[in-house]
């Protein structure tokens, strides 16, 4: 073959190595090492060590892509932060999200007695959940040295066997994990790998542990890995029950465990509770209690309760304001009107601020089991004051304006009734002059008529003439002399108009 022809061959070689090993980087998590912390006087020297043996053994499992200290270092230095800062695990999950990490690593060193300690954890950057944790111990800090790569094996899912052959180290097999039902989060080895069904790829041979969690199910299965080949798997889970005692002096307590409501202290032990973290409140008789319990399978998880003394805050404060309410270990922004139950027994101070009022700020107390009540009564400042006096000056105006014209209005129609009133009066004097006028007729007619028949019908017209004269006489005379109080309505009106002149001389 010629060295041309060997060249190429050796080219291909060489880019076919880099693409398989590119390929399978992709598919493994970005893990960054903080360095290991040190406690009870180990030089930091020694810790620096352990943090390099340790991800010695993490990159030697090639289950990760691990970050360079020297790129984790010039990232931070870009931002001026330290490696020192991070030792805390708040910080360390910033810094892993600074780098695009997925996952971070933390240890801590320590000397109790005459045994020397490596604790070690996996946590992931999105959820700050814990992954995977680990520990050695030694009798020397020499003897802990050497146990550290292993340590970072078994942190990637390693077990213990495989690590003492690291021969074992770079043979792999796949699963493809199913599970019933589905969507249960896969633990290999304890460490968290994603939701079922399930491809894990590079999976060392050995003793493998595998978990399916779903919220209050749980299944797993043993396996002993010794083959390259896929390998299927499935696991139908279960729901797992345990159970729940509370110790308390206190009795007849509500016990309420994640919103349901399980019966009260004294009952006696809470049986068939679903396995998992739960929420536990206690509450009644002013006392409260709130805490995360753990219930697992076929046993039985005893909580001494630790009870507050408790009380309610209910507020109201006007529209637009806000307030605040704070005391030790406690701290509430508050708006409009509402209710805090469950509030420790003890002194808050109470602040309501609006732009238009001058602060205000008072100290309150909550007793056990009784209501407080906050409504405070606000002052308004002195522009916003002299603002409402004129809204109150042009409402006054606005309501005397309105009455002048009402005033007005019924002087108007007083007038116009009484014209008619007048007319109609005239009308009836008009009326019994003519019946008068009738009687007088009638009267000269009695003296002419010529038989008695006739002078007595004359007579008769006459009377009834007469009578009509003097009703309609009387009707119209009343009418005529009825006045409306026009003076009055006159005098109310300048007097309504009086006021609203000085009203608007005010503003």
């Amino acid at each position: 073959m010629c060295p041309r022809r060997h060249r190429n061959l050796i080219l291909l070689l060489v880019f076919l190595t880099i693409s398989i090993q590119l390929t399978l980087a992709q598919n493994r998590p970005i893990i960054v090492i903080i360095p290991i912390r040190s406690l009870g006087g180990i030089a930091d020297i020694e810790a620096n060590t352990l943090t390099d043996l340790l991800e010695t053994g993490l990159v030697k499992s090639e289950m990760f892509q691990v970050v360079e200290k020297s790129e984790l270092a010039e990232v931070l230095a870009a931002q001026e932060y330290t490696l020192k800062e991070y030792t805390d695990e708040n910080f360390a999950i910033e810094v892993g999200k600074l780098i695009t990490a997925e996952q971070i690593v933390l240890g801590r060193v320590s000397k109790i007695g005459t045994k020397y300690f490596l604790t070690a954890k996996i946590i992931d950057v999105a959820t700050g959940k814990t992954l995977k944790a680990d520990k050695i111990e030694a009798e020397t800090i020499e003897l802990l040295a050497t146990q550290t790569e292993i340590l970072g094996l078994r942190l990637a899912g390693f077990s213990p066997s495989q690590t003492n052959v690291l021969e074992h180290v770079r043979k792999y097999g796949e699963l493809l994990i199913t599970t019933e039902p589905d969507n249960a989060e896969i633990y290999v080895n304890g460490l968290f790998k994603g939701k079922s069904p399930l491809l894990v790829e590079r999976i060392p041979w050995g003793n493998i542990h595998i978990e399916a969690k779903a919220e209050n199910m749980y299944g797993f299965k043993e396996i002993m890995l010794m083959q390259a080949d896929l390998l299927k798997l499935k696991i139908t889970l279960n729901q797992r029950l345990g159970r729940l005692f509370i110790r308390s002096g206190e009795q007849g307590l509500l016990v309420i465990l994640d919103d349901e409501i399980l019966g009260f202290i004294g009952e006696g032990l809470f049986p068939d509770l679903p396995e998992g973290d739960h929420n536990l409140v206690l509450s009644g008789n002013g006392l409260y209690s709130q805490s995360k319990i753990t219930i697992r399978p076929e046993e039985t998880t005893i909580v001494d309760a630790e009870l507050l003394e408790v009380g309610s805050l209910h507020y109201d404060i006007p529209d637009g304001a806000s307030g605040l309410i704070t005391g030790e270990d406690f701290e509430k922004k508050i708006q409009a009107m509402g209710v805090f139950d469950n509030v420790p027994v003890g002194s808050y101070r109470f602040l309501v601020e609006h732009p238009d009022f001058h602060v205000f700020e008072k100290s309150i107390n909550v007793y056990r089991g009784r209501i407080t009540k906050i409504s405070p009564v606000l002052v308004p400042t002195r522009e916003y004051q002299h603002e409402l006096d004129q809204q109150e000056l042009e409402k006054k105006i606005s309501e005397l304006l309105l009455r002048r014209n009402n005033l007005e209005a019924d002087f108007l129609e007083a007038q116009i009734k009484h014209k008619k009133v007048v007319t109609a009066g005239l009308v009836f004097f008009g009326i019994g002059g003519t019946f008068a006028l009738g009687t007088g007729t009638l009267f000269i007619l009695n003296l002419t008529a010529p038989d008695e028949d006739r002078r007595q019908l004359y007579r008769r017209l006459g009377i009834s003439c007469s009578i009509a004269a003097a009703l309609n006489t009387i009707i119209g005379t009343i009418f005529v002399l009825e006045k409306p109080d026009l003076e009055t309505l006159q005098e109310d009106i300048r007097d309504v108009e009086t006021r609203i002149e000085a009203l608007r001389k005010k503003r």
